[in-house]
């Protein structure tokens, strides 16, 4: 088996004991990659923290040639595939010759709508070129997490701040909820607060409205508010629109900037909360965001 680590910091041996403690094993570090020789299944395996996929080996280390190329291919399952190359060191050989001679031999090649990923490994050791071909199931690779879904957009007024703006950008995309920046934003200020969160992919778009979108139901937060959290999470059990029972637009978080809060306009439109006790230093918007959401699953 190949097995692949997350990219935190973490102590390998540590690791190869854990994997040890489930059973008998031979265990190789290649490098942040492990080899696990072993009998244990690799659900096992893929359900430590530190692991993130589990491939299985079809055809182990040899030196390369598009015959024994061949014979490896004739071991990778017959269901539709995606292949992956990576060529280390300076090669003579290229990732469209490797698909060119797998694909002759399995003519199932996909690059939509594949069912395993054949995850081909090419380097030079001792002076000669080496080939290794591993297996895994498409969902094992791009292992997609299941998301909670929140029903509501969240709008954060007039940010001033590059940090603000980064901030309420992470949490937005990592919990997939909407972000809409209310009122005279220069869009420089989401350029470089995309460049700050460099993980956030561009696709997760930030509308700039003057206004807040109409029609929707307005929940606002200030320090000052009568209303506290428990009043609020009586509000998430009763109202059906946050429940997601209308669409998620209908329902929109509202927060003010880190200097000076919502705006009397925006304060008169919504019902207002107050998160924690302490007023002479309330939260951060972002950390206001995150603890609304935990309060919203937890309902």
């Amino acid at each position: 088996m190949l097995v692949f680590l997350h990219r935190f910091d973490m102590d390998l041996d540590r690791v190869v004991r854990k994997i040890k403690a489930l059973g008998d094993a031979e265990v190789v570090n290649e490098e942040g990659v492990l080899l696990v020789d072993s009998k244990i299944k690799k659900e096992k395996i893929s359900s430590l923290v530190e692991v993130s996929k589990v491939l299985d080996v079809l055809s182990p280390w040899k030196p390369f040639s598009y015959g024994g190329l061949g014979e490896a291919a004739e071991s990778i399952p017959k269901k539709k595939y995606k292949i992956l190359v990576k060529l280390t060191g300076a090669l003579d050989v290229g990732a469209k010759s490797i698909y060119k001679r797998i694909n002759s031999v399995r003519k199932d090649y996909v690059e939509e709508g594949y069912e395993n990923v054949v995850y081909v490994e090419v380097v030079k050791k001792g002076g000669r070129v080496h080939f290794r071909v591993s297996c895994c199931a498409a969902d094992v690779w791009d292992r997609k997490i299941e998301v909670f879904e929140y029903h509501f957009l969240v709008a954060l007024e007039n940010p001033t701040l590059v940090s603000e703006v980064a901030d309420f950008l992470r949490v937005c995309w990592v919990f997939k909820v909407p972000l809409i920046l209310i009122g005279e934003v220069d869009k420089s200020l989401i350029d470089k607060a995309r460049q700050d969160t460099k993980n956030v992919p561009a696709d997760f778009k930030v509308l700039i409205s003057k206004s807040l979108p109409k029609g929707g139901k307005y929940i606002g937060f200030s320090k000052h508010a009568l209303k506290a959290e428990k009043e609020l999470i009586s509000e998430f059990k009763k109202n059906k629109t946050i429940l997601g029972k209308a669409p998620m637009e209908n329902v929109i978080l509202v927060f003010g900037n880190e200097k000076f809060g919502l705006s009397q306009d925006l304060r008169e439109k919504c019902e207002l909360f107050r998160l924690g006790s302490e007023v002479s230093k309330p939260l951060r918007g972002s950390h206001a965001l995150s603890f609304v959401l935990g309060l919203y699953r937890s309902r």
